[in-house]
C-alpha cells in the first residue's frame, strides 16, 4: 500500500495536483534554459553546460509525476518506473550540483587545470552524473 493511504480520495487528488503544477513550471523552466543554451553561442561554455545537465535531470524528475499510477492496484510496473525516474533523477541533480560546486572550486582554485582536462572533466561529470545514480538506482529496484 502506499505511504498515504489514510488520506481520502480528494486529499491524494489535491496533493498530485499542486505536484504537477509544480513540475510544469519546472519543466518549463529546463526548457527555457535549453533555449538559452541553444541560441546564446556565448554561453557554450562547461559551466553552462553543467547547468544544462542539471535542467536534464530536473526535467526528468519532474515528468515523472505524469506517470499514471492506480493506488488501488497491486501493478507494481509503474510504480516500479516512476521510482527508477524519481531516485535517479533526483539523486542526478544533487550530484550535478555537487559538480557545479566542484567546478567552482577549480575555476578559482586552478583555471588552468579545468581547460586543460575539459574532455576527460565532461566525461568523467557524465559518468558521475547520471550513469552512477541510474545504475543505483536500478539495482534498488531488482533487489
Amino acid at each position: 500500500m502506499p505511504y498515504y493511504s489514510n488520506l481520502d480520495e480528494d486529499q491524494i487528488y489535491t496533493i498530485r495536483t499542486v505536484v504537477q503544477i509544480i513540475s510544469v513550471i519546472s519543466i518549463f523552466s529546463s526548457i527555457v534554459v535549453l533555449m538559452l543554451y541553444i541560441i546564446l553561442k556565448e554561453m557554450r561554455q562547461i559551466a553552462f553546460e553543467l547547468v544544462l545537465w542539471l535542467c536534464f535531470s530536473v526535467f526528468f524528475f519532474s515528468l515523472s509525476s505524469f506517470i499514471p499510477y492506480d493506488t488501488k492496484s497491486d501493478n507494481t510496473f509503474w510504480c516500479a518506473t516512476q521510482s527508477f525516474i524519481i531516485n535517479s533523477f533526483q539523486f542526478s541533480s544533487w550530484i550535478w550540483c555537487a559538480i557545479i560546486g566542484f567546478t567552482a572550486f577549480l575555476s578559482v582554485d586552478d583555471p588552468s587545470r579545468l581547460e586543460l582536462n575539459e574532455c576527460k572533466f565532461r566525461l568523467v561529470f557524465f559518468s558521475v552524473g547520471f550513469v552512477f545514480p541510474m545504475l543505483l538506482s536500478f539495482t534498488y529496484i531488482i533487489l
